[in-house]
């Protein structure tokens, strides 16, 4: 395939991509908001997400001048449609992967990327971390009039907040092919991925502090509310 022909199906192809991203995402947010009530899905989602179409220019750049070696870049490339969820902490992570994993009668999922696996292959190193999933079209559907054929692909990229910054700060200056950092730069980006990792588990054990004291007063109100309705006979107000 050259890369005028590429193009060309890009072009033709572009309305079923942003068809499927809206659909994914539709689902994901249905399905997440059950799944995190009563807390809302604006206040669990910590930055807004949209479906993105990868910029022509790029996806050119990806299929020919990266020496990636495809056999097939068009198909190859999974990622010409995706998004992110970036949450507060690594547990709220577990809860985005458990819906999308769920979802198993719309799409066929793989995990491209899990920095927990590759916490344990690497325990010594320290480097970008997210979740990143491939979901593809289970079965021919037709979403805004728009019928997206099976097998076509969406990127699906989960991090928390602080991955979410280290990954806006070092993704194009120092895992991108055309730039070279020092050592030195990277020996301190990779400091900082510990820090973030200690200090997410810092912050999951202060919300369980939380949690078990808001679960233990939420208990003994419970308590003296029942022993106030068998000796009152009604409650005024409800827990």
């Amino acid at each position: 395939m050259t890369e005028a022909e590429f193009i060309e199906r890009w072009h033709a192809e572009i309305p079923l991509y942003a068809a499927w991203g809206d659909f994914v995402l539709a689902l994901i947010n249905e399905r997440l908001a059950a799944e995190v009530a009563p807390t809302t899905l604006d206040y669990f989602i910590k930055v807004p997400v949209k479906p993105r179409l990868k910029a022509e220019n790029t996806l050119v750049d990806k299929a020919f001048h990266r020496n990636k070696g495809y056999a097939d870049p068009y198909v190859n490339i999974t990622d010409k449609v995706g998004m992110r969820f970036v949450v507060l902490l690594t547990g709220d992570i577990t809860k985005v992967c458990s819906v999308i994993e769920s979802l198993n009668e719309f799409w066929l999922y793989s995990k491209d990327r899990d920095y927990e696996a590759e916490r344990l292959e690497k325990p010594l190193e320290f480097s970008y971390q997210s979740m990143h999933y491939i979901v593809k079209v289970a079965a021919d559907l037709k979403h805004n009039g728009i019928t997206i054929p099976a097998g076509t692909p969406c990127e699906i990229q989960v991090r928390t907040l602080l991955q979410h910054a280290h990954s806006e700060l070092t993704h194009d200056t120092l895992y991108k092919p055309k730039t070279t950092a020092k050592p030195g730069v990277k020996r301190t980006v990779a400091k900082s991925m510990a820090l973030i990792e200690a200090t997410d588990e810092f912050f999951a054990q202060a919300m369980d502090s939380i949690n078990s004291v808001i679960a233990t007063q939420t208990q003994l109100l419970h308590m003296l509310e029942k022993i106030y309705i068998e000796g009152v006979g009604s409650s005024s107000y409800s827990l």
